[in-house]
């Protein structure tokens, strides 16, 4: 690996950048809310010139404020992904201990459906491509329900990690 990336992918997050850095009402507001200045703002939006990549950690920031993932979208076309929106069952916020109770829940349900569907493709000792493809359909709902219960978890972590009494057990 070169340890640089393309230049297309280089001039996508870069239009990635101006357009985030607009959508937060520009390089000196934007600069207030990550803690940079605006001169430096107007670099991670300058597509001519300036070849600044904002930090991680820039783009999360200013992402989370406006609420459209820019940077982070254009992220994943380079590596041949695209984002979804959240399911409306994510993580509720309400709090770490509902919401981990909430994922452990669902994954319960789903693993009954994944092992229905294993089942019923091994009943007769072989699976065809369409009882595989069926199982890897149950599959995705695990994995977003793991990125749910890691945020949950790293909510829980974040607040310090309180113990607390769920539930009726002891603490």
């Amino acid at each position: 690996m070169s340890g640089t990336i393309s230049d297309e992918a280089h001039f996508r997050l870069k239009a990635a950048q101006k357009d985030l850095v607009k959508h937060c009402g520009g390089g000196d507001r934007a600069g207030r809310l990550a803690n940079y200045s605006g001169s430096q703002m107007g670099r991670f939006a300058d597509t001519r010139v300036a070849p600044d990549l904002m930090p991680l950690h820039v783009a999360l920031i200013l992402e989370a404020e406006c609420g459209v993932p820019y940077v982070t979208a254009a992220m994943a076309e380079i590596n041949g992904h695209r984002l979804t929106a959240p399911a409306p069952e994510a993580v509720t916020g309400e709090s770490v201990e509902r919401d981990v109770f909430g994922c452990n829940t669902e994954m319960m349900r789903q693993a009954a459906v994944l092992a229905m569907a294993v089942a019923d493709g091994l009943a007769d000792g072989k699976l065809t491509p369409a009882e595989l493809d069926k199982i890897a359909r149950q599959t995705a709902p695990f994995r977003e329900l793991m990125a749910k219960l890691d945020m949950a978890l790293a909510k829980g972590r974040a607040s310090g990690g309180q113990v607390v009494n769920f539930g009726g057990g002891a603490a």
